[in-house]
C-alpha cells in the first residue's frame, strides 16, 4: 500500500488516478480486501494504493478531480 495526500478537496465523484497514463480502478471503501487499485479516504483527503496499482518508482501520477470548492 502506498499513500499520497491531494491538495485540495475533490468532488468525490469525479476523482480519477492515472498512473503512467494508465485509468487506476476505484475500490468500494466497504471491500474489506481491497486488492489491486485505489481507495480515496476523506478523512485524510488522500488516496492508497493497493496491490499492481502501486505506482512504481519513477511513475508519472495524474489525479483529476472536479474540486469542492473554488480557491
Amino acid at each position: 500500500m502506498t499513500q499520497f495526500y491531494l491538495d485540495r478537496i475533490p468532488q468525490d465523484s469525479t476523482l480519477q488516478i492515472f498512473v503512467n497514463g494508465v485509468n487506476v480502478p476505484r475500490l468500494s471503501s466497504g471491500d474489506p480486501q481491497p486488492w489491486n487499485g485505489f481507495l480515496y479516504h476523506p478523512e485524510t483527503n488522500s488516496v492508497t494504493f493497493h496491490g499492481t496499482s502501486v505506482p512504481p518508482q519513477g511513475a508519472q501520477i495524474s489525479v483529476k478531480f472536479d474540486p469542492k470548492t473554488i480557491k
